[in-house]
């Protein structure tokens, strides 16, 4: 089995990015907003069999919102915002997970929507890099997760079986993508992240990368039976990005 991870908001906490959309926006958009819309703007991208870098996707939304809001941004906050992308901390347990699994002597690699320099450079300012096997862009397909050609592609670059996979994400519909291309998973309950009930059915749930490590070399994972529901590809890419719509409708 390859323990495959997910990185924006599961590896490296995205809250970090919060004050900095106080000082733009004044509460009036947070970066979770944002974040939640670059997710749903890179799932459209995939639908409609684009592909453009995922960090030009973030600016361009930023852009998008602040003219929605009557904000001028200077190209300082725009750089900004793309230094702290790829300067954002690990969570405080991840490092300590990480290097317990792998001195288990298990695979571990990194899969993310963050373009291939971006994510390199995340890694690395975060202190991680030396710890996977493996860390791919969704760049190498040019179909943003979760849109299962991500996972089939991590995994053959691994040299294993999708069903070798045991994707690791606190997004729900990440894990719904992996589940679709045959992957287990697992799913991290982060800060005001929980599970999906009927779509999504995890075969680890954790609140943080400690207790799925302790769950994972205590062997639950062979005693879950994998719980994960697979659904048609192109249903659950539809489904998931009319869920981020709606959840943004809401918010607004």
């Amino acid at each position: 089995m390859v323990i495959v991870f997910d990185v924006n908001g599961t590896l490296l906490d995205t809250r970090a990015l919060a004050p900095l959309f106080e000082a733009m926006f004044d509460g009036t958009y947070s970066a979770e907003d944002w974040f939640n819309q670059v997710v749903q703007y890179s799932m459209a991208v995939t639908l409609s069999d684009g592909f453009l870098d995922f960090g030009d996707i973030a600016i361009a939304v930023l852009e998008m919102a602040a003219t929605a809001r009557g904000v001028r941004l200077s190209r300082s906050d725009i750089q900004e915002v793309r230094k702290a992308m790829q300067s954002l901390p690990p969570f405080p347990e991840v490092a300590g997970a990480l290097r317990r699994l792998s001195a288990a002597n298990h695979r571990l690699a990194a899969l993310s929507n963050s373009g291939t320099s971006a994510l390199k450079k995340q890694l690395r300012n975060a202190e991680l890099h030396d710890i996977f096997e493996r860390a791919e862009s969704v760049s190498e397909v040019k179909k943003f997760k979760p849109a299962p050609e991500a996972y089939r592609s991590i995994a053959r670059a691994l040299g294993v079986k999708t069903g070798e996979v045991l994707m690791v994400a606190a997004n729900p519909w990440d894990l719904l993508g992996a589940a679709n291309a045959g992957c287990r998973t697992a799913l991290i309950t982060r800060p005001g992240k929980a599970p999906l009930p009927e779509l999504v059915k995890p075969d680890l749930v954790a609140a943080d990368l400690d207790e799925l490590a302790g769950q994972i070399l205590g062997g639950e994972l062979g005693r879950s039976g994998g719980r994960s529901l697979l659904l048609g590809a192109g249903l659950a890419a539809a489904g998931v990005a009319g869920a981020v719509l709606l959840g943004g409708a809401r918010r607004r």
